[in-house]
């Protein structure tokens, strides 16, 4: 009897996360991309204006749990495509329900300069979330192996 109302309990809590979020995703094509070993690194341009600056790293992580070598780039001026083919950009905005939560975030990754893979978060008062679990998912969505 305890297992089942362990399961109910965790389909309960899964429901709850799924209705308070959503994403849309266009994930990088394979053959974009490839493997995560047959990219030298994706670039990742720092971006200044997130309240969370804990965020860029938390990115870094769910990247670097796909298998992918990744770099912060500070200045966006000091990359060429030459340094780094894959490069992505992010923006997160955090709200207020009692705690700080991520509310909102977007991830992009270019391929030479072009556009091959986006995703964005969208949470409706979800608390229940963490950052690294609403990353790490659209991380995995993004760049499916």
């Amino acid at each position: 009897m305890t297992c089942a109302k362990e399961l109910v309990g965790a389909v309960l809590v899964t429901l709850l996360l799924v209705a308070c979020s959503t994403t849309r995703v266009k994930p990088v094509a394979p053959q974009v991309i490839g493997s995560a070993a047959s990219v030298d690194r994706i670039c990742i341009v720092e971006n200044p204006r997130v309240a969370v600056k804990e965020f860029v790293n938390t990115y870094q992580s769910a990247l670097e749990q796909r298998g992918y070598k990744v770099e912060v780039i500070r200045d966006r001026k000091a990359y060429s495509l030459a340094m780094c083919p894959y490069l992505s950009e992010y923006t997160a905005f955090y709200a207020w329900d009692m705690v700080f939560y991520l509310s909102y975030a977007e991830l992009t990754i270019y391929k030479d300069g072009k556009v091959a893979g986006s995703a964005v978060y969208r949470a409706r008062s979800s608390r229940l979330v963490s950052d690294e679990e609403a990353v790490t998912r659209l991380v995995k969505e993004l760049l499916p192996q």
